[in-house]
């Protein structure tokens, strides 16, 4: 059985309760005395203040005052043992977590910003994790903090909207940021902090207001979504074209099937870097379906024929089950001996 902190200091709360009133009610027996006489001389006992006995004390009286001082100093003794441990305990492990904490983040490279763990942020934390990226949140709420931390993911208490605390996050390494903060102003700042700070960086905010939406995109990010917007395109398409929206959850990751939309990077110099797709054999040798080709200026080739051709640097749109997908992935990162 595992004795966990706080059944530490339910015991000594309960060995010193449970003193006091075998104590009290001891010499309630014994000597008859009031009832708040017995608890005082009961404390000033078990304290050993020795204020002195009452006049009226009897030979019964101070044989059980006896019994009480030398079982209780040790029970005291005791209690007071299992607090000192649970105070020294908890200060340790907080400060090998800060440590831990401050290993991870000083690790971390090209990984994701989550400003604010809530509903939203805590829903972004676990489709990054699905997805095998990194990523840290960062939360001003204390009991928040400690929730995704027990939840084993890296966690910055403070302030998003600060410079300090993103610079913490570590910014100046990191791929993306997302703004899901609660309010709609807080992300407006944090966006603008952000930028501030790492001018290339992608940034994807959060608006409740359609108002906001501007004033996101002017303080600098890249992408802005509105949760009520898309919950209603999808219930639009819910009941308008069931199909299509069936088709969206199964590339879900939160879905139990093995299907997925992903973006691939080609590399400079890999094999598939300046063939066309009909060249390349993606769809024979990995059984996935490219979807669009987005080039380096941002022009994007949606639905590209079979002589498209593959230049490093675009990124590929694909769609197929995830080997297939990280088959495509490895062949864009990997260029043969003999092309080299």
């Amino acid at each position: 059985m595992v004795v966990t902190s706080q059944n530490r200091v339910l015991v000594a709360l309960f060995l010193v309760a449970g003193l006091l009133v075998v104590g009290t009610v001891g010499f309630r027996l014994v000597e008859g005395w009031a009832w708040f006489e017995c608890l005082y001389f009961t404390v000033i006992t078990l304290a050993t203040i020795g204020y002195g006995e009452p006049s009226r004390m009897t030979d019964a009286g101070r044989a059980f005052a006896i019994v009480l001082v030398l079982s209780g100093v040790g029970t005291l003794g005791y209690s007071l043992t299992l607090l000192v441990q649970v105070l020294i305990q908890g200060e340790l492990r907080a400060t090998w977590e800060n440590r831990r904490m401050l290993r991870k983040l000083e690790s971390l490279r090209d990984h994701f910003i989550i400003c604010g763990a809530g509903r939203v942020g805590s829903l972004v934390a676990r489709g990054l994790a699905a997805t095998g990226a990194s990523f840290v949140s960062v939360e001003r709420d204390r009991d928040v903090v400690e929730s995704v931390a027990e939840d084993g993911f890296i966690v910055v208490h403070g302030d998003a909207t600060r410079e300090e605390v993103l610079e913490r996050a570590g910014i100046g390494r990191a791929r993306g940021l997302v703004c899901a903060l609660p309010s709609d102003s807080d992300n407006v700042y944090a966006t603008l902090t952000a930028r501030g700070l790492a001018p290339d960086l992608l940034i994807v905010a959060r608006a409740n207001d359609d108002a906001t939406v501007s004033k996101l995109h002017r303080a600098g990010a890249n992408k802005v979504i509105s949760p009520l917007h898309t919950g209603a395109q999808q219930m639009v398409q819910a009941l308008t074209q069931p199909s299509v929206l069936q088709f969206l959850e199964l590339t879900n990751p939160d879905e139990a099937v093995d299907l997925a939309l992903e973006e691939v990077v080609i590399q400079p110099g890999s094999d598939i870097d300046g063939t066309k797709i009909r060249d390349s054999e993606v769809r024979s040798r990995f059984d996935v379906i490219i979807v669009a080709i987005v080039r380096p200026d941002g022009e994007m080739l949606f639905n590209p024929t079979a002589d498209s051709q593959l230049r490093g640097g675009d990124k590929i749109v694909a769609v197929g089950r995830r080997p297939g997908l990280s088959g495509l992935a490895q062949l864009s990162h990997t260029r043969s001996a003999a092309g080299g």
